[in-house]
């Protein structure tokens, strides 16, 4: 009775806003297939993914296709409802039972441009399932084509060593970076590089600093020749981050040599030229 009781006043809460939503991409949260646990813990934790939606901003739901389905058996889910207006993301996932874990499965799919993103994440009990999904969710929607317009909301975050310490994804050429609490890091680069990195951290910003020593594999892909040149000319890398997302994602700018080139000869290097540029956090 508590879990279903628990259930509306969720549901509740969650309505109470629709009347203010403004003028957003519009998401149907599918029923999610569920396997091994009751379908009151399932509304719970569907009611709870519709908050951390809610709460990053980027999108409306459509309630009225949520509140005309019920949780699916695994051979129900997937069946589209009748809804108040097209959606631009359709969410999907299922919960099941995996031997001693919980399994949280979250599927995003961009209706425009038909991208499907999917991210899952194992947990001992349904209660720490429920606690640490909205990391997940967050992972889903900013991947599934939400990043602007979760951006525009989101507020960046107070930074700190411990915050920054695990292994993130990098941005483009470079595979994993692991940061330190005191300060240093290591960055592998696609080619197999790597790379050696110090940080320091002013109010909300971070700056990540090259420490290591020019490679010709810091470039790649670009040909040999020039990339032996750029070991000598090229200034060290740096990325100047913010941080967002409870912790998940570092976004800001890259500042690198840039260089133009035809066969193995340079035509012009630009010093300090600056990207954008995003690392998402894998582990502590």
């Amino acid at each position: 009775m508590k879990k279903v009781l628990f259930t509306v006043l969720i549901l509740s809460l969650l309505i109470s806003g629709v009347g203010a939503q403004e003028q957003k991409p519009v998401i149907w949260v599918m029923p999610f297939s569920i396997q091994g646990i009751g379908e009151d813990e399932a509304r719970i934790i569907e009611a709870l993914i519709q908050s951390y939606i809610i709460d990053l901003g980027a999108m409306n739901i459509d309630f009225e296709a949520i509140l005309t389905t019920p949780p699916q058996t695994d051979e129900e889910a997937g069946s589209t409802p009748a809804a108040g207006e097209d959606p631009d993301y359709i969410l999907s996932g299922s919960i099941k039972v995996d031997g001693d874990n919980r399994v949280l499965i979250i599927e995003v799919v961009n209706i425009k441009t038909g991208e499907m993103v999917n991210f899952s994440s194992n947990h001992k009990t349904i209660s720490d399932l429920a606690l640490k999904s909205r990391a997940l969710v967050q992972q889903a929607l900013m991947s599934g084509g939400a990043e602007e317009n979760a951006a525009a909301n989101e507020v960046p975050e107070a930074i700190t060593g411990q915050k920054l310490t695990g292994r993130w994804k990098g941005d483009k050429g470079i595979e994993v970076v692991r940061l330190l609490r005191d300060g240093t890091g290591l960055a592998v680069f696609s080619s197999g590089a790597q790379m050696s990195l110090s940080y320091t951290i002013t109010g909300d910003t971070v700056e990540i600093i090259q420490t290591s020593p020019n490679s010709d594999r810091f470039y790649h892909p670009v040909p040999y020749g020039v990339a032996k040149q750029l070991v000598e000319l090229a200034e060290p890398m740096k990325w100047k981050f913010r941080l967002f997302g409870d912790g998940l994602y570092l976004r800001g700018t890259k500042s690198a040599t840039a260089v133009e080139y035809t066969g193995e000869t340079i035509l012009n290097l630009t010093y300090g030229d600056e990207r954008e540029a995003e690392w998402v956090k894998t582990s502590r």
